[in-house]
């Protein structure tokens, strides 16, 4: 120690805890100027799960050295750092992190509004990574590349590797973003994705925000191209061209806003859907879908609609399928109650639980709110199933009445109906002494029950 200098000299001097460990080394103290080395060890990282609000393991640890000038916030920082086993409770970094990982970083200080990361570099056995990055008066200015050596690594189901490069400049609120992707070929659930190569530009501006990506790739040997852009001007936006075309399934179309503050009453154009073959898509979303999809989009401000005109057939999905989906409907903005009409119609649903032949379900403007019809077949023939009939209100913004007028149920001779219609506000399942009241919004169905009975 110094008085007469306000500084102080560290030879040598070790801190343990029952966290971590930190030594200094030749390390020099004083109002403007802090340099020195030391070294810092973490032997258990799950002693700061609470701390980072979430599961951690592993450890690390590493060396630093550092020259700064406290009272201008300026000098430099460098660490060399090595961690093993660490875990996130995120699976697929946990993955990436696993075994033995070094970081590199350096960080030059000129102030509170000019922070550089003059060089950063991630390695290990499935990850290379090296950029930098430099912040100076609200503007951004960055680079990074990373190869993902092993992508098994991500998901079993993923084999190859992939080569990543980004960049951003420009201020934040505005911040200009590139990004590039390529791969000779990724192994999706054994199925070859050859040649991808996949460019995006974007403008992070929310008063006028800009887009576009391309894409190219040959899945199994078909196709696959994306072109989407999204352009800004005088308040508002479009997306043209908007196409995705992926191993025979395409989805096209155009879109615009004349307002991006009010998104909702200013949409205008259509999409086209037309996916014959959606088992073509199973590799990409690594599982087995089938199935064919057809419809249109279509929202038009003048008229203040969103119109939607969908139909699908041999439709399966994990643990679901359907053997037809019919799907017309016609809201208008702001999409209230009263202004809702739909026909939704499916058939020979197959679930894990009890299959259904049949879904109608139509909705329509009425009394200032939207009536519903339901018809549910278990079976061809309509013994079981169930019937319903209710009436939606909005009375208020966010709250809504449902009125049922009709509910029948049939299943293995067992019929019951809805009795009368009551003004019962919703609410959860009341026990009596001597019976059970289900409240459903404004109608009510007693039943019966005796201490020798049970109700199943």
């Amino acid at each position: 120690m110094n008085g007469s200098t306000q500084s102080a000299e560290i030879k040598d001097l070790t801190l343990s805890t029952a966290v971590a460990s930190l030594a200094l080394s030749d390390t020099n103290l004083s109002a403007d100027a802090v340099n020195g080395s030391g070294r810092l060890s973490l032997a258990d990282l799950s002693r700061l799960s609470g701390l980072a609000g979430r599961d951690l393991a592993g450890a690390l640890n590493g060396t630093f050295s550092l020259d700064l000038d406290p009272s201008q916030l300026s000098g430099t920082i460098t660490s060399a750092l090595v961690t093993r086993d660490v875990g996130t409770a995120i699976p697929q970094a946990d993955a990436l992190l696993e075994g033995e990982t070094r970081i590199d970083v350096s960080v030059d200080l000129q102030g509170v509004d000019d922070i550089s990361v003059t060089s950063l570099a991630v390695s290990n056995k499935a990850l290379d990574a090296k950029g930098n990055a430099r912040y100076r008066q609200n503007e951004l200015s960055s680079s990074l590349t990373t190869n993902l050596a092993d992508l098994a690594k991500v998901d079993p189901q993923l084999a190859g590797s992939v080569e990543l490069e980004a960049s951003t400049e420009g201020p934040i609120n505005a911040l200009e973003v590139q990004a590039v992707a390529s791969s000779k070929q990724i192994m999706l659930a054994g199925t070859p994705l050859d040649d991808l190569k996949l460019s995006a530009e974007a403008t992070a501006n929310t008063a006028a925000p800009t887009a576009k990506i391309t894409s190219s790739a040959s899945l199994n040997g078909q196709p696959i191209a994306v072109d989407v852009e999204l352009t800004s001007k005088d308040g508002g936006a479009s997306v043209s061209p908007l196409s995705v075309k992926l191993a025979g399934n395409t989805v096209t179309g155009e879109l615009s806003l004349a307002d991006l503050d009010k998104p909702v009453e200013t949409l205008k154009g259509t999409l086209n859907i037309d996916a014959p073959d959606l088992a073509s898509l199973s590799p990409l979303l690594l599982t087995e879908i089938a199935g064919r999809i057809q419809g249109t989009v279509t929202a038009n401000p003048e008229t203040r609609q969103l119109a939607l005109d969908v139909t699908g057939s041999d439709i399966s999905v994990p643990a679901v399928s359907l053997g037809s989906v019919k799907l017309k409907a016609n809201l208008t903005a702001p999409y209230e109650p009263e202004t809702v009409t739909a026909d939704i119609q499916l058939s020979d649903i197959l679930t894990d639980a009890t299959p259904v032949h049949a879904v109608s379900l139509q909705a329509q403007p009425q009394n200032g709110g939207t009536a519903i019809t339901a018809d549910v077949k278990l079976d061809k023939n309509g013994k079981d199933g169930v019937t319903l009939a209710a009436q939606v209100n909005e009375p208020e913004a966010g709250s809504y009445v449902v009125a049922l007028s009709e509910l029948a149920m049939r299943y293995q001779g067992i019929a019951s109906q809805l009795k009368q219609r009551q003004p019962f506000p919703m609410r959860p399942v009341k026990r009596r002494s001597n019976h059970w009241s289900f409240s459903l919004a404004m109608a009510r169905l007693p039943c019966p029950a005796r201490p020798a009975r049970r109700l199943t």
